[in-house]
């Protein structure tokens, strides 16, 4: 009789890839999640600017459509710049839409998403000296 951890066993599938797995998160110029991309440093002149930028998830395993990846339907989050005027000043607001209820891996993917949208707007804020980093700016002074 063989003892049972001496048997040989079939060596063990490679993990499944989860969808997600191919997606990541980029910066798009304008309020539409087909802008053009941009860098970080162009996305905080443009909303110094006073021009939107939009971050958002593109799955880049798409066979088709656009070769910089396909935006996530649902994950977009437009960064408006801070408004200044006589009566008052705005700061940058970060907007998106109802999600309502969604899957764990979606929710982890739209709180990254949002987490960039938002020390976006924080490191572009209303005349502020810039912090030399993103996770400076998050930080309370």
């Amino acid at each position: 009789m063989t003892h049972p951890a001496s048997r040989r066993t079939a060596p063990a599938a490679p993990p499944q890839e989860h969808p997600r797995a191919k997606v990541s998160i980029t910066i798009r110029d304008g309020a539409s999640p087909y802008g053009p991309d941009i860098s970080l440093p162009q996305a905080i002149q443009r909303l110094r600017d006073g021009e939107q930028v939009t971050v958002v998830p593109v799955d880049t395993s798409a066979a088709e459509g656009d070769p910089r990846g396909e935006p996530v339907f649902g994950f977009d989050v437009t960064v408006y710049p801070a408004r200044t005027s006589p009566y008052r000043d705005e700061p940058p607001k970060v907007n998106w839409g109802s999600k309502g209820a969604v899957p764990a891996a979606d929710a982890a993917l739209f709180a990254e998403t949002l987490t960039l949208a938002s020390r976006l707007a924080m490191y572009a804020g209303l005349g502020e000296t810039t912090p030399a980093t993103p996770d400076q700016a998050a930080r309370p002074a």
